[in-house]
C-alpha cells in the first residue's frame, strides 16, 4: 500500500511496516516503524525521524484498518526514533496512546512535552483486546537505554538499532554503531540465544536468517579487534603507538579499497569520522579485556621534525621558531575550516556539514572518552 511518500507493507497477520523516507541531517536512508495488532487497536514501535508526513500517513492507514493507536513503544532516545512523537500525539485530543520506554538514569524525560511510562526488561505490553502481547528486552550497546521488543507468539524481534540490515558508511558493515562495545556484544549474544525466527529492524529489510546475521556481526567486530591488536603489536621496535596512529593505520587499509573520485570525497570524510569513533570503542574494550595497556605519555618535541632537531629552536621566516610557525598554521587551518560557507567549494562545504550534522544529531562517534594522544602497547 502506498500512502503518499510512505509505503505500508503487511509483513504478518499482526504486523505492518511503514517505511519513513529519510528526513533530517543525520538520516540518509529510510527508517521503519511497525504497527502491531489486528483488532481495534495497534501498538506502534518507534515514532520515526520527525518527517512531517508520518502522522498523516499513520492516521490514514489506521482509518483504513478501522483501528486506533493505543501505545507507542520506543527502542531508544535518539531523535531518529522518537522525533515524530509530538506530531503523532497531536492526532489524539482524547485517549492519547501511552508511550513506553526503558528507563535510563540521567535521561530527563521532564524536558519533553509529553509523558512516558518507564518499563522494565521482560515487562509485557498488550493491545487493549489482549490479542497481541509484546515484551521488552534490554539490548544496550547502541545506546545505554536501548530496548528491543519480542513478539513471542510469532518468534519476531523488533530490534531497533541493535541489529540493522542495510549498507552503512561505517566500514561497509551494518553492526558498527554503538556507544559501548562490551554491552553491544552481550546484547548480540542475548538476541542469538533468544533464537528469533525473523528480525524486524529499524533500518533495512527483514532479517530472514537471524542466527547467521548475528554471527556475521559478532565475527566482524572480532576481526576489527584482531586487526587493532595486530597494528599495535606490529609497531616498529615494539614501541608504544598512539590512538591516532592506530586509527590512521586502520583507515589506510580502508582507504585503499575506495574509489577516491570527487563524488566519494564526502563519503570518505564521513567514514573517516565514524571509523575514528568505532576504533576508539574497540581500543577501550581491548583495554578492559587486558589486551592493550596505556603507556605513560612523555612529550618529545624533537619528534616533530624529521632531522631530530628541536622545533622550539629552529628559526624560519621572520625569525619565528618552527614551533610557533606550526602553531600559527594550525590556527589558520581552524579559521579556514570555520570560515563562511560561501568561501568553501561545494565538496568541502558538504563534507564539513555532513560531519557536523552527524555530531549534533547522532553523537556516538564523537562522544568517546578516549584521547587521540594516549599511547598503547600490548600486554
Amino acid at each position: 500500500m502506498l500512502l503518499s511518500k510512505f509505503v505500508v507493507d503487511s509483513l504478518t497477520r499482526n504486523v505492518a511496516r511503514l517505511t519513513v523516507p529519510a528526513y533530517g541531517p543525520y538520516s540518509s536512508q529510510p527508517s521503519n516503524v511497525y504497527l502491531v495488532g489486528s483488532g481495534s487497536d495497534r501498538l506502534l514501535i518507534d515514532a520515526g525521524n520527525g518527517h512531517p508526513g508520518l502522522a498523516g500517513a499513520l492516521e490514514a492507514h489506521l482509518q483504513i484498518q478501522k483501528a486506533r493507536l493505543s501505545a507507542i513503544l520506543l527502542t531508544h532516545s535518539h531523535s531518529g526514533h522518537m522525533g515524530g512523537i509530538s506530531d503523532i500525539m497531536s492526532l489524539y485530543s482524547s485517549q492519547p496512546p501511552i508511550i513506553h520506554k526503558i528507563k535510563l538514569d540521567g535521561f530527563d524525560s521532564d524536558a519533553l512535552t509529553i509523558s512516558m511510562r518507564n518499563i522494565q526488561s521482560k515487562e509485557c505490553i498488550s493491545t487493549l483486546d489482549k490479542s497481541v502481547q509484546i515484551s521488552a528486552i534490554c539490548t544496550p550497546g547502541h545506546t545505554a537505554d536501548h530496548a528491543s521488543f519480542w513478539l513471542a507468539s510469532e518468534g519476531i524481534l523488533f530490534s531497533g538499532d541493535a541489529i540493522e540490515n542495510r549498507s552503512t558508511v561505517v566500514m561497509d558493515n551494518a553492526h558498527a554503531v554503538f556507544q559501548d562495545l562490551t554491552s553491544y556484544s552481550r546484547s548480540l549474544s542475548h538476541i542469538q540465544r533468544l533464537a528469533p525466527s525473523l528480525i524486524f529492524p529499524s533500518h533495512g529489510d527483514v532479517v530472514q536468517n537471524p542466527f547467521n546475521h548475528i554471527e556475521n556481526a559478532i565475527d566482524r567486530q572480532s576481526r576489527i579487534s584482531n586487526q587493532i591488536e595486530h597494528i599495535v603489536r606490529s609497531a616498529p621496535g615494539e614501541a608504544a603507538i598512539t590512538t591516532k596512529d592506530i586509527i590512521t593505520a586502520f583507515s589506510a587499509s580502508y582507504r585503499n579499497g575506495l574509489d577516491m573520485s570527487s563524488s566519494n570525497l564526502t563519503k570518505f570524510a564521513t567514514d573517516e569520522f565514524c571509523i575514528a569513533g568505532t576504533i576508539r570503542q574497540h581500543i577501550l574494550a581491548l583495554e578492559c579485556r587486558g589486551i592493550l595497556k596505556r603507556q605513560p605519555t612523555i612529550f618529545d618535541p624533537t619528534k616533530r621534525t624529521k632531522n631530530g632537531m628541536d622545533p622550539t629552536k629552529i628559526k624560519g621566516p621572520g625569525g619565528l621558531t618552527m614551533d610557533r610557525i606550526f602553531g600559527h598554521v594550525q590556527a589558520s587551518r581552524r579559521m579556514d575550516w570555520e570560515a563562511d560557507k560561501s568561501n568553501r567549494n561545494k565538496t568541502t562545504d558538504y563534507m564539513h556539514d555532513r560531519i557536523q550534522n552527524r555530531v549534533s544529531t547522532h553523537p556516538i562517534h564523537a562522544n568517546v572518552d578516549l584521547s587521540y594522544d594516549v599511547f598503547w602497547k600490548c600486554k
